[in-house]
């Protein structure tokens, strides 16, 4: 919530409280400790602390790739997360392999008309665009378009 009032050191405070506590209480393994790193680095992202984020993402990813089976969803949204980080930073080769990764992984583990695979298509688009790969972009944007227009109800 402090968050969406744009209140966001307020919300860094509570997440860093937040993820101290989990760490704390929670087992070592436990996969809503990448939860609430994910949050904090978001918080992060949102301050322009892109630095921090990008290495508490990255800490998250890799702690999600430990403890998760190997096909978890929340995997990819890790992986997408960092991409936009490294976006942020002007890392866009990086976030494009990422992204491109992160399609991929949620194309094989998710359901064949899963709106997310929507967004990683248009988050990979964006950085083709970033990366001068207009008309890489604009094709898969179209397929993008068009995949949430098949999966997605008419007034979403």
């Amino acid at each position: 919530t402090y968050g969406a009032l744009g209140m966001h050191d307020e919300a860094r405070k509570l997440q860093q409280e937040a993820l101290e506590f989990a760490q704390r209480v929670l087992p070592a393994d436990h996969p809503n400790i990448a939860t609430s790193m994910n949050s904090l680095a978001s918080t992060y992202g949102a301050l322009g602390m892109h630095d921090e984020a990008r290495k508490l993402q990255q800490e998250a990813l890799e702690f999600a790739q430990r403890v998760l089976p190997a096909d978890h969803p929340n995997i990819a949204t890790s992986m997408n997360n960092l991409a936009s980080t490294y976006g942020a930073l002007g890392m866009h080769d990086e976030a494009r392999k990422l992204q491109q990764e992160a399609l991929e992984f949620a194309q094989r583990v998710l359901p064949a008309d899963h709106p997310h695979i929507a967004g990683s298509m248009h988050h990979l688009a964006v950085t083709y665009n970033y990366l001068g790969m207009h008309d890489e972009a604009r094709k898969l944007h179209q397929e993008a378009l068009e995949f949430r227009q098949r999966v997605l109800p008419a007034d979403h």
